[in-house]
């Protein structure tokens, strides 16, 4: 929260608001949650606070919720002091590009992706995201997040923990869909300390890149437009050079069916991961398909 205040400051500042934030005491000192996304999360709806706001303040609160069983939920909520948004249009608010009213888009510029791309990074980690707001008096976004409390690590424990895959892997993510390509960077970034990772938004602007840069490891969509995730495995496996045949590839789908997985493995895919996932399944997923190339590559 406070590099989210200290990397927001200056917009604040700009417009003479406000921009403060309050932590209750009793959460514990640490635990156990992703850090990079709740800052995405906060440095959307704090920017979208400031944007919308033209006096008076901007707040992030985070309050202890409960504690059961080694759970401890955090609320966060994010008020501003500006426009508003009228009661009509807030069950839409969390909808892509849904806007208050046109003269809104027109005067403060639109919200795009944000608030989207905010309730799918809370319910990715088990949370959930509400919003109240009057016209006119401002807005509070809520969301609530279930974290698990967490034993103090030494710097030599946390940089262990870190580097759970090789430093400066390099990646290549083809994914159309931009929420996902952001979950998938996010992920790779904090699992590899210095990993390079590259996007292409579909199968063929995949093999331009393959044919220009080495990777390591790459993620594959299967359902994408121009060139779907089977065509791409089929290009790589047969037309790629020597290099871009033996990569491993990860096939990422939201049909988690064993029939699919089979599908994958008999097109050429190493490795098979379900979407949404999370960090854990795909390091232990990353980890299982270099460990089985690097031991197929010492027999050969």
């Amino acid at each position: 929260m406070k590099e989210v205040l200290t990397s927001l400051k200056n917009l604040a500042d700009e417009k003479s608001l406000a921009f403060t934030c309050t932590v209750d005491a009793r959460i514990p000192g640490t635990i156990n949650g992703d850090p990079f996304r709740l800052k995405q999360i906060l440095i959307n709806l704090a920017g979208n606070g400031i944007k919308f706001t033209d006096r008076g303040s901007v707040t992030m609160h985070a309050t202890l919720k409960e504690t059961d069983d080694g759970r401890t939920a955090v609320q966060f909520s994010v008020s501003d002091t500006g426009i508003g948004i009228p009661q009509d249009k807030l069950q839409d608010v969390f909808k892509s590009f849904v806007q208050a009213s046109s003269s809104t888009t027109r005067q403060y510029g639109g919200t795009g992706l944000g608030l989207s791309i905010s309730k799918q990074l809370v319910e990715l980690q088990g949370g959930n995201i509400s919003v109240q707001s009057m016209p006119g008096e401002g807005t509070t976004f809520t969301f609530e997040i279930p974290y698990h409390a967490a034993v103090e690590t030494s710097p030599e424990e946390a940089a262990s923990s870190h580097a759970a895959l090789p430093r400066g892997l390099r990646v290549l993510v083809v994914e159309d869909n931009k929420f996902n390509q952001m979950v998938a960077v996010d992920s790779l970034q904090q699992l590899a300390e210095h990993a390079e990772v590259e996007l292409a938004e579909n199968g063929k602007a995949a093999m331009d890149k393959l044919a220009a840069k080495e990777f390591d490891l790459i993620l594959l969509d299967l359902q994408m437009p121009v060139m779907d995730g089977y065509e791409t495995i089929r290009s790589i496996r047969e037309h790629g050079r020597n290099g871009v045949k033996r990569i491993p590839v990860i096939a990422l789908t939201a049909n988690a069916t064993n029939t699919e997985k089979e599908k994958c493995l008999q097109a050429g895919m190493n490795g098979y991961i379900s979407k949404p996932f999370r960090m854990e399944e795909l390091m232990k997923q990353i980890q299982q398909v270099l460990t089985a190339v690097a031991r197929r590559d010492e027999v050969q």
